[in-house]
């Protein structure tokens, strides 16, 4: 009863005494209990940890390793037969080289060859055509040559038939027409 018969301030005194030494208690440093203790479960868990998880770690480790050894193996095999394909996509594409070269060397060549075959094909058909021009010319010359006597000789002969028409219609061309007719043997 003694608290009751305290006034209110009293008692808020009490109050506030008691939790300013709660509060002291609570932020006051435990080093057993908030050091020491919590380090050592972390030593025990790790020792624990590294007994029963090294050895799983180690295989886990050791086939890691098997496996990049193994990717590193095949990387070199595949690296050595790429090196040796491009060696022999080098070396064809060397003689690929050479080989257009000799193509072209040949179309060349074959194509000079051509040339000189249709040239000498063109020379033998222009002397042909020379040949034949002349053959042409001299016949036509010929004929040419003749129709002129024929006509020289149709014209000469008209000039003569009508000379020695003139001449006879005469009494020149009676006397010698008499004489033809007397050298005309009787029979």
């Amino acid at each position: 009863m003694e608290n009751e018969n305290n006034s209110p301030t009293e008692n808020s005194t009490n109050n506030q005494s008691s939790t300013g030494v709660e509060a002291k208690e609570a932020h006051s440093f435990d080093p057993i209990m908030g050091q020491l203790i919590p380090t050592f479960n972390f030593l025990v868990f790790a020792l624990l940890a590294y007994f029963f998880l090294r050895g799983p770690i180690r295989k886990a480790m050791a086939s890691r390793k098997q496996a990049y050894l193994g990717l590193k193996a095949e990387a070199e095999k595949l690296k050595r037969e790429a090196d040796a394909q491009l060696a022999e996509v080098n070396q064809r594409y060397g003689s690929l080289e050479k080989e257009v070269a000799e193509i072209i060397a040949r179309g060349t060549e074959d194509a000079l060859k051509e040339r000189e075959r249709i040239l000498e094909d063109a020379r033998a058909l222009a002397r042909h055509i020379e040949t034949e021009a002349k053959r042409i010319v001299a016949t036509e010359l010929a004929q040419a040559r003749k129709a002129l006597q024929q006509e020289i000789m149709g014209s000469l002969e008209k000039e003569m038939i009508s000379k020695i028409s003139a001449e006879l219609s005469g009494e020149r061309g009676q006397k010698y027409s008499q004489s033809l007719v007397s050298n005309i043997p009787q029979a």
